[in-house]
């Protein structure tokens, strides 16, 4: 992305050496480290983050790549160095929004008779296809559901997957990766503890590699154990702190005996 200067507007009080360095040490970056990929000097970063030394509008712009820094945090960070924001807001348009809706919508009703639903960013459901309706516990379809909520805090769902645990890991590794993706999401965060305080003191499974880690949940109904593979569909364009991002979960039968227990339970 190439950006013009950034234009000085007066000096912060906002501490900017106090940003520098919390990005720095969440992307496990040394000092020097840092300055490599940023072209500057260890020196020069030591004394950013110290408030000896002031950025100029450029060293702000090649910090926030190096670090991988989302927009609305560049736009933070340029702000506290003293400098106008360049990045625009990742939120959409409303038609642009309502465009997605539709495709997503329409991606579930192809999706019958598996069971799909529609998730917000925070794991909102929005709206489920009928197939959910039919498998999923959790209540009418206007009731407010929350996938995370669900998996974690609820004892119904850990009663009907045999294989809660597996599941439960693999969704909390997917939401760790997510937190570091958009580190100052507070709600994602709190989403994160939820799921962090039911897994204290439950211990991993053992993967050979992260690549071997698959959403696959073994659902208990009415004694019968139905194997499925469940999929996380998102907007490819979608800039990760985007609060408009939207999600489309999908589940599979992973084995004959499941596609016969849900084409049955269509009829």
């Amino acid at each position: 992305m190439s950006v013009l200067e950034p234009s000085l507007i007066q000096p912060s009080a906002a501490p900017f050496g106090g940003e520098l360095r919390y990005w720095r040490r969440l992307r496990g970056l040394s000092q020097m480290e840092l300055a490599n990929k940023a072209a500057t000097t260890p020196r020069h970063v030591s004394f950013m983050e110290t408030g000896r030394s002031r950025p100029s509008g450029q060293m702000v712009l090649r910090l926030v790549e190096a670090l991988d820094v989302p927009p609305a945090d560049r736009n933070d960070m340029l702000v506290a160095a003293g400098f106008e924001p360049i990045y625009e807001s990742p939120g959409m348009e409303d038609h642009d929004r309502a465009a997605y809706e539709r495709v997503f919508r329409q991606m579930l009703q192809a999706h019958e008779p598996y069971p799909a639903l529609l998730l917000n960013r925070w794991y909102d459901v929005i709206v489920k296809n009928d197939a959910a309706q039919r498998f999923l516990a959790g209540g009418a379809s206007n009731e407010p559901t929350n996938i995370i909520d669900v998996i974690f805090a609820r004892d119904t769902f850990r009663g009907m997957v045999r294989n809660w645990t597996h599941c439960a890991w693999t969704i909390l590794h997917e939401l760790r990766r997510e937190v570091i993706a958009v580190p100052r999401d507070k709600r994602l965060h709190r989403l994160l503890l939820v799921a962090e305080s039911a897994m204290a003191d439950i211990q991993p499974p053992v993967w050979g590699r992260e690549d071997e880690m698959e959403h696959h949940a073994i659902y208990l109904v009415e004694g019968e154990a139905v194997h499925t593979v469940v999929t996380m569909t998102k907007a490819y364009n979608f800039d990760p702190s985007c609060p408009d991002q939207l999600r489309v979960m999908s589940m599979f039968p992973r084995d004959d005996a499941a596609e016969r227990f849900f084409r049955k339970l269509a009829e």
